[in-house]
């Protein structure tokens, strides 16, 4: 991999995680109704600005592809003709898209129900952008692109809840235990979903993905499915030990669930570096 591939990789993982969770923090604020007022807006502040932060990085690897499509050639990142070249066609809707919704993200941390509402809906339109391009968009099938933004979706809603979950665990750990007993039952429904579409795009994309294995492309993604067991397990450790033990009110709850949601958080991570990767270095074929 070369130095312009790794910091496509990098910065790739980072807009997609920085923007995801933006945006799952208002699917939370939307769907877990425990959460305090007063920590409802350090999340929409906060949101705002790993918002603002989705954005830079999402423009900034635009700036990176051109580098990569000049050969390595950094004065690249400004050339607005190799710019042109990366945003044509459906890329540039998407980046459109993406912007929008991080936009309308950034809006949410403004008092208001309005503001409130414009935030929720560019969080769904920046995961909708998503799906008009990369390996699900060549599919040519609306089904699929269905089935990627419901991913998305659950994603963003299971990696919201990490920050409040985090802080609260440490400042209030009895209603960090209610606010976690409630989205582990919602989270079921949405980490079903999460599987489930994620099995049937991979089943589209790879044909046979046992077959599939022989190739850089299905043998990333393995490894992608292999760190997501252990993600797997992180949570249920979470939701049937830790979240309990908070609401009990045990002393050392509150620094054990922290400690978990950074591991957890750090797999989540490996998992985007993984995504990041094999959709910048290789294809399905």
């Amino acid at each position: 991999m070369t130095l312009i591939e790794a910091s496509i990789v990098a910065v790739k993982a980072l807009a997609y995680a920085s923007g995801i969770v933006a945006a799952g923090q208002l699917f939370c604020l939307w769907l877990i109704h425990e959460i305090p007022a007063d920590e409802e807006l350090v999340m929409r502040s906060r949101g705002a600005g790993i918002a603002l932060l989705a954005l830079v990085l999402a423009w900034a690897l635009i700036g990176l592809e051109a580098v990569f499509l000049a050969g390595g050639q950094w004065q690249a990142f400004v050339d607005p003709a190799l710019w042109g070249f990366v945003l044509d066609g459906p890329n540039a809707l998407a980046m459109a898209g993406k912007s929008a919704g991080l936009m309308l993200v950034m809006i949410a941390g403004l008092p208001g129900r309005t503001a409130a509402v414009a935030g929720l809906a560019g969080a769904v339109l920046f995961c909708a952008a998503f799906t008009m391009t990369g390996h699900v968009a060549a599919l040519s099938n609306d089904w699929f692109q269905v089935l990627l933004l419901t991913h998305l979706l659950c994603l963003g809603f299971w990696l919201g809840v990490f920050p409040p979950l985090y802080r609260l665990s440490g400042t209030q750990p009895q209603v960090a235990g209610a606010i976690g007993e409630v989205f582990g039952r919602r989270a079921m429904v949405a980490v079903g979903l999460l599987v489930i579409t994620g099995a049937a795009t991979l089943t589209r994309i790879l044909g046979n993905p046992l077959a599939a294995t022989t190739t850089p492309y299905g043998q990333l993604f393995a490894l992608k499915l292999g760190i997501f067991v252990l993600v797997m397990a992180a949570a249920a450790v979470n939701k049937r030990r830790l979240t309990p033990a908070l609401q009990r009110g045990e002393s050392k709850a509150g620094r054990r669930m922290q400690r978990s949601l950074l591991i957890e958080g750090a797999l989540i991570g490996a998992v985007l570096v993984v995504t990041s990767a094999f959709t910048t270095l290789t294809g399905p074929a």
